[in-house]
């Protein structure tokens, strides 16, 4: 894993209106967490990923939303 991936910002939203934004080592953990104890639904690092939007960090606005997902 490169360094780069491991300091991009990555978000992922829940239908019940949670969110997570953070590093890949923050969100991963947190989005597994979140499915098993709030819906009973395991989840897997790679799917965790897949669903996960990039963020960029604007230095006058926080974080602002990548165009695409990825």
């Amino acid at each position: 894993m490169s360094e780069q991936s491991t300091d991009q910002l990555l978000r992922v939203g829940c239908v019940c209106d949670w969110e997570v934004v953070g590093t890949e080592e923050i969100v991963v953990p947190a989005v597994i967490d979140h499915g098993q104890r709030v819906h009973n639904m395991p989840g897997t690092r790679e799917q965790v990923l897949a669903s996960a939007e990039r963020v960029v960090q604007s230095p006058d606005a926080g974080i602002a939303r990548a165009s695409e997902r990825e």
